[in-house]
């Protein structure tokens, strides 16, 4: 009888093993591989972000590989989409920024954003009063250590977000004749500026 009972431990012991070895993974995170999504995504952009981090951006922005698997669709309309890395508050801690350009979803912007930064435990999270259609700008002013964003398109008055210590929330509105070289920094230039120290 001790035996039998031995040798059923055991069997049961392979069975279980066998079937966690063969438990379907959460996408590809799981193995720390890139999905083919995720992969293209973030095609040469010199990030800190783990497999698993990019793989779930990936999934939170929507988009989806074309029939080619060569560019990105959103509600089957063609979507252009970057990476920009930066560390806005020079904390150490990236943040990233999503680019999206397509006319047919962004209207005569023609592009628009998602911004994603960690939060208190390491995860990226996405700003949620800030992004959709339009060009964020990088601004001089800061508080908090976090730079203030102007969301720029069509018009001659622009929308200003600013960090108050949890999130980036509605700040003032800024004119078209305010803003000047000086003050302002596009998000390709911000992020180059980060990427490039390395």
């Amino acid at each position: 009888m001790i035996r039998y009972l031995a040798a059923a431990s055991l069997i049961l012991l392979s069975i279980v093993s066998f079937a966690q070895n063969q438990s379907p993974r959460s996408g590809a995170a799981a193995g720390g591989k890139l999905s083919a999504g995720a992969a293209m995504l973030f095609n040469n952009v010199k990030s800190s972000a783990t497999p698993a981090e990019k793989n779930r951006i990936f999934q939170d922005i929507n988009l989806k590989l074309s029939p080619d698997r060569k560019s990105f669709l959103s509600d089957e309309y063609p979507v252009d989409a970057f990476v920009y890395p930066t560390d806005m508050n020079k904390d150490g801690r990236e943040e990233l920024f999503v680019v999206m350009g397509s006319v047919a979803l962004y209207g005569n912007t023609g592009q628009g954003f998602v911004l994603y930064i960690r939060n208190n435990a390491g995860q990226y999270q996405q700003q949620p009063d800030i992004g959709g259609a339009g060009l964020a700008t990088i601004l001089t002013a800061k508080n908090l250590g976090y730079p203030d964003i102007l969301i720029g398109g069509p018009g001659f008055e622009f929308p200003v977000y600013r960090w108050n210590g949890r999130k980036y929330a509605w700040h003032k509105k800024m004119k078209d004749g305010a803003m000047n070289n000086n003050n302002s920094t596009d998000i390709e230039t911000y992020s180059k500026a980060y990427t490039g120290t390395r």
